[in-house]
């Protein structure tokens, strides 16, 4: 008898556990995809803000890649890399070729130690949107995870403005999505964790409460068994 209530209550017991666990990865997981998105927007955002747009305006030939120009905005996209702990091929300049379909764009300043000035680039279908909407606002945005055929992203663009205020190219930073997973992945195990904590918790007062639920239907049946022996006097 008292197994079968601890039974029932370890059933309900990881019901409920399991309701709450898996409401709060459901809202974790668009929390951390929003944080992920401010972060890459962000370390667009700021490089951005640091970079000459007129110098950058300068740089159309491969061999510009031994200008000070090139040079000045090549340090200024390392120093942004290490504090974001970017990789070199995640963190670039480019400069649109055409705004319309298939939106293509050419590369400018990159951390490769091989350089490619003028490289042709197209954007993503699944970014364009975001693409053009910091080409024509002004501010930082932020794709949605997506895959091309370098792997699976999550990308922020910001654009690099001249003297008079106009855009002259596009700060591009991405994140490789298994960051995203590896993240997820841990708080998953730390939620499972917390979770069974919180199961064996909500078990010891079950427990003992089934104790106390078995103790009485354990003398209640004795008490039958007594007085169908003829003992008509007990209670």
């Amino acid at each position: 008898m008292r197994a079968k209530v601890v039974f029932a209550m370890a059933i309900v017991a990881a019901l409920v556990v399991a309701a709450i666990l898996g409401t709060n990865f459901h809202f974790r997981r668009v929390q951390l995809l929003q944080e992920f998105q401010a972060f890459v927007r962000g370390a667009a955002g700021t490089t951005a803000l640091a970079i000459d747009g007129d110098e950058i305006s300068a740089i159309r030939a491969p061999n510009d890649d031994r200008s000070p120009a090139f040079q000045r905005a090549r340090f200024i996209l390392d120093q942004s890399r290490q504090v974001n702990r970017l990789a070199e091929n995640e963190l670039y300049i480019l400069r649109p070729v055409s705004l319309t379909i298939p939106f293509e764009t050419e590369f400018v300043v990159m951390l490769q130690k091989k350089t490619f000035i003028g490289s042709r680039y197209n954007i993503a279908p699944d970014n364009r949107i975001q693409f053009l909407a910091a080409w024509q606002t002004k501010m930082p945005t932020s794709s949605d995870a997506y895959e091309d055929e370098n792997g699976r992203w999550i990308s922020g663009y910001a654009p690099i403005l001249n003297r008079a205020g106009e855009p002259v190219a596009m700060i591009e930073a991405d994140a490789r999505i298994s960051r995203f997973l590896e993240r997820q992945r841990e708080e998953l195990l730390l939620s499972l964790a917390i979770g069974a904590g919180a199961f064996l918790i909500a078990m010891i007062p079950g427990l003992l409460l089934a104790r106390s639920i078995t103790r009485g239907l354990n003398k209640l049946s004795a008490g039958i068994r007594r007085f169908q022996a003829g003992e008509h006097d007990v209670q």
